[in-house]
């Protein structure tokens, strides 16, 4: 679920010291843009979407910690409509938690990424940028075998 700046913004990943642009851009080799569109250009060219496990819910704050009631996404429903998504990525052990109890399984495999919030420092940059890498080399995989939309 967004933060709060990122809620009063409208766009994802917005708090200044959430890395996830910062990530995504690394594995890429390539610059971050200065606008969200251009980011979401940048999203759609490597054919990567963005959407929460949740789909509402209550909370004090910006802290996953204080998410209270949480009503998950449609998953089966975003699969059904989308059958080429061969991948899911999850960002955080929150979104894990959630998606593993609440998403009927599937035929997707899914990952779990460490946390590009500011709040998971334990974590060096570097670490991160290596095993968000698995983004681009699965991307690279599907399209080395001809999957188009995937």
């Amino acid at each position: 679920m967004p933060g709060r700046i990122s809620l009063e913004k409208g766009e994802y990943y917005a708090h200044p010291r959430n890395i996830f642009w910062e990530l995504i851009y690394s594995i890429f080799g390539a610059q971050p843009d200065q606008t969200y569109e251009e980011k979401k250009s940048f999203l759609k060219s490597k054919k990567i979407a963005l959407w929460d496990v949740i789909k509402e819910c209550y909370r004090s704050g910006s802290s996953d910690s204080k998410i209270i009631n949480p009503i998950i996404n449609d998953f089966d429903g975003l699969l059904a409509r989308y059958p080429n998504i061969r991948c899911i990525f999850l960002n955080g052990k929150k979104a894990e938690s959630l998606f593993e109890k609440n998403v009927k399984k599937c035929n997707v495999s899914f990952f779990t990424l460490p946390s590009s919030s500011p709040s998971n420092a334990s974590i060096c940059l570097n670490k991160k940028i290596e095993t968000w890498s698995q983004i681009k080399e699965l991307a690279d995989k599907f399209d080395s075998h001809g999957a188009g939309d995937s």
